[in-house]
């Protein structure tokens, strides 16, 4: 894009869309605002442009939340299976386990939204809740640090519509994103 021409400013975040029109596109940023002809939205889940107009829609079926949590010496395989991401199924949903480094490893629950709210147990203690009723979660995180909370991520499988529009273009999970795994 530089090549060509563009501006590019990288790790300029964006405070607000001013005016977004078909060559006449303004951003307000720190210190002051942005001028251009069109605004190409990368910005991934944050999708400034969709929440901005109002187009970001949750898919309908795909009403997932996720809950999550670094873990630190939790057992895995060995060798080089240690280093692969393991997804384990469940009765309420499905669990993946990701190596980060040497000692950390992300685990996380994905539940359908409507039986996640019929479960009796605060959302901070989700994550925990379901290691505790999964054997083979249970093994591996028996000698591991637990994180003091889970973290929470609901309704992540959508799409901005249209993906172009007067002053404007989506790209890529700026655009749409659904879960790669199991939704």
């Amino acid at each position: 894009a530089r090549k060509a021409g563009a501006e590019v400013r990288m790790e300029t975040h964006a405070k607000g869309i001013l005016k977004l029109a078909d060559g006449d596109v303004r951003i307000a940023v720190e210190g002051g605002e942005i001028a251009a002809r069109y605004l190409i939205d990368a910005s991934g889940q944050a999708t400034v442009v969709g929440k901005h107009l109002n187009l970001r829609k949750t898919l309908p079926h795909l009403k997932k939340v996720a809950y999550f949590g670094q873990f630190t010496n939790a057992a895995r395989d060995p060798g080089d299976l240690g280093g692969f991401p393991l997804i384990v199924m469940c009765d309420e949903g499905w669990f993946w386990s990701i190596p980060l480094d040497e000692t950390r490893t992300s685990i996380g629950l994905v539940m359908h939204a409507e039986l996640a709210r019929k479960v009796a147990v605060p959302p901070e203690r989700m994550l925990f809740w379901g290691i505790a009723r999964c054997p083979e979660l249970a093994a591996r995180t028996a000698n591991a640090v637990f994180p003091e909370k889970n973290f929470i991520l609901a309704d992540f499988s959508y799409r901005c519509e249209p993906y172009a529009g007067p002053g404007y273009f989506l790209a890529g999970d700026a655009a749409t994103f659904v879960d790669p795994i199991f939704s």
